[in-house]
């Protein structure tokens, strides 16, 4: 017959381990919960912060389960001794990955115009950014897809980011000897004034053994349609070169089709109808991003909004004037009522990104 007594005496030099790993395990569980309850109060996601909080607290979990533990003094020292060689080699042959990632997650958190919604090109990856995190940075491309890059990777790559107050859009074209340089200049700058861009400029890239080449470009100032205007331009610069009777052919081509010289490679005026508009690609294929740039943007209108209802509510307290008082009160009430709006727009696209998912 098993006693009781013998197994309370096996169990209780044990039971300070146990409490500690119970507390420890209690206190990331409460810690988690009252990050997710912030962040839900405040509307913004602070992942790296919960990130770096939550790993330094089972750091902590840990030391204080190795001192709990019914061993000597000189134990735990040893213990304690391997567990920082082990956490030390750890960082060191991880350095490259797990905690490089994350150092570079901290180094990208400091760098401004990195956010949700901003365009970014790094190697032969380019979108829109859904989200960052302490160990990784998601983008939206341009195939609609989501993919995750490794921070580190963003951190040790060339990282283009895009201004908010525009980027160049530019087309090349080959184009024969046989046209006058400023009949060509006039028709690109056309194209490019055509297809929405801003200062629009012509150059002359290379004298090539059979052609010369081109690039057309200007300022595009919104963003939010960089995929439509590449295509625009394009469209635009071949219209008007067909459209004045210049060909875009090389001469060499044009001598193995044994095609007669005086009729340019040009299509029928007549082919050429109009093609009713689509809905802008940028709606398609960055609908995430898009949604994540739109929440940011409300998030922060809505604590400028409650920002001018303190403000407001403070200037009723030590107003005297009834007028005034009245004024105020007025204004209050449009502030509330906006940033009510605001905070249901914010929480109805919310739910649309999470369902998304």
């Amino acid at each position: 017959m098993v006693d009781l007594s013998d197994i309370a005496g096996l169990v209780e030099p044990h039971v300070p381990a146990l409490l500690a790993m119970a507390l420890v395990v209690g206190v990331v569980a409460l810690v988690h919960r009252a990050i997710r309850q912030r962040n839900n109060a405040s509307l913004k996601q602070d992942h790296l912060r919960e990130q770096l909080l939550l790993l330094a607290l089972w750091l902590v979990g840990a030391v204080s389960f190795i001192l709990a533990l019914p061993i000597g003094e000189e134990t735990k020292g040893q213990l304690l001794t391997l567990f920082g060689i082990l956490l030390t080699a750890v960082i060191g042959l991880a350095s490259t990955t797990f905690v490089g990632n994350a150092m570079a997650g901290l180094m990208l958190k400091g760098l401004r115009g990195l956010g949700p919604g901003d365009f970014i090109r790094v190697e032969g990856h380019f979108g829109r950014i859904t989200d960052r995190g302490l160990f990784h940075t998601e983008i939206q491309t341009e195939d609609r897809d989501l993919v995750t890059l490794p921070n580190l990777y963003l951190v040790t790559n060339p990282l283009r980011i895009l201004r908010p107050s525009g980027t160049v859009i530019a087309a090349k074209v080959s184009l024969g000897y046989d046209v006058g340089r400023t009949r060509i200049e006039a028709q690109l700058v056309a194209a490019a004034e055509a297809a929405g861009l801003q200062d629009p400029f012509v150059q002359l890239i290379d004298l090539g053994d059979f052609s010369v080449v081109w690039r057309a470009g200007g300022i595009l100032e919104d963003l939010g349609r960089i995929i439509s205007t590449r295509s625009a331009l394009r469209r635009e610069m071949l219209d008007r070169l067909h459209a004045d009777g210049i060909e875009i052919v090389s001469p060499i081509h044009a001598m193995h089709r044994r095609l007669d010289p005086q009729i340019p490679v040009v299509p029928d005026p007549d082919d050429v109808a109009s093609v009713p508009e689509s809905l802008p690609i940028e709606q398609l294929v960055f609908d995430k991003a898009d949604l994540a740039a739109s929440v940011e943007r409300l998030i922060d209108k809505h604590e400028g909004l409650m920002a001018q209802v303190d403000e407001l509510r403070a200037r009723l307290k030590v107003e005297e004037d009834p007028t005034e008082i009245t004024a105020i009160e007025a204004k209050l009430d449009r502030k509330k009522l906006l940033a009510a709006a605001a905070l249901e727009a914010i929480e109805d696209r919310q739910r649309r990104s999470e369902d998304d998912d």
